[in-house]
């Protein structure tokens, strides 16, 4: 890069570079807050799912061989 447009062209690419990395840091830092404040998402899923459909969910695996006149 000698010439003075390859030097602004390296000069710019590094500015846009170094802003979107602050963006990814800054997005980054602000998941994490969030994650920390919501103490739900590391709970068991898979009972409140059973719960939430009943024995549909218990029966559905027993039953999906077989055939009902379709």
């Amino acid at each position: 890069m000698s010439t003075l447009t390859g030097k602004f062209m390296l000069f710019a690419f590094a500015g846009i570079a170094e802003l979107d990395r602050a963006f990814i840091l800054q997005r980054t830092r602000e998941g994490i807050e969030t994650t920390r404040g919501a103490r739900w998402l590391f709970t068991s899923r898979a009972a409140d799912l059973t719960s939430a459909l009943g024995n549909n969910y218990s029966t559905a695996s027993s039953t999906a061989g077989t055939t009902n006149g379709c």
